[in-house]
């Protein structure tokens, strides 16, 4: 089975300019002093165990990222399979917040948003739209990140690739270009 099975032909991609190193609990110290910082809400437990002590270091001047939307339900495995392998999906927290600095209050752009209506319900409740990555933690093991905007902000979830409920239709799975 070849990717154009599982996916969508791969969306669009991106390049971005991440920063050079990146601590993650620092980088949201630093950005709430930022003129336009992005809204974050609070990561989740496994998120904070995973990612909060890590730190990244990036040595290129440019990230090209390639997205995919799966047209049927997938699993990590399935997924990390038919893209080629985990060197081949792998990205990092400094892509993912490169990719943040442009939509830092949840504006339309590569990443998905999801959208409220005026009472605050979400306005497709049938469908949260969720931004997937591949990054490995402080550890070296590779972990799903899902990354949604909701009314307050950018949420990060991260989850062991047994712990996932797969994605589907509609959301958009990121992996480097290279």
């Amino acid at each position: 089975m070849n990717e154009k099975q599982l996916f969508h032909t791969p969306v669009g991609a991106i390049t971005v300019s991440p920063a050079k190193k990146l601590n993650f609990k620092e980088f949201v110290k630093e950005n709430r002093e930022k003129k336009r910082p992005i809204k974050f809400m609070p990561a989740d437990g496994k998120f904070q165990h995973w990612f909060l002590s890590k730190t990244e270091e990036f040595v290129n001047d440019e990230a090209a990222l390639r997205f995919y939307t799966p047209i049927r339900h997938l699993d990590d495995i399935s997924v990390i399979t038919q893209l080629g392998g985990e060197a081949k999906v792998e990205t990092s927290l400094l892509e993912i917040f490169a990719c943040l600095e442009k939509q830092p209050d949840g504006e339309e752009g590569v990443l998905l948003v999801n959208r409220f209506d005026k009472q605050g319900w979400l306005a497709n409740p049938s469908r949260l739209m969720r931004n997937v990555f591949y990054v490995r933690d402080y550890a070296g093991f590779l972990r799903t990140v899902n990354i949604g905007y909701y009314k307050d902000g950018w949420h990060f979830t991260a989850q062991g690739f047994a712990d996932t409920l797969g994605f589907g239709e509609g959301d958009r799975i990121f992996i480097r270009a290279s």
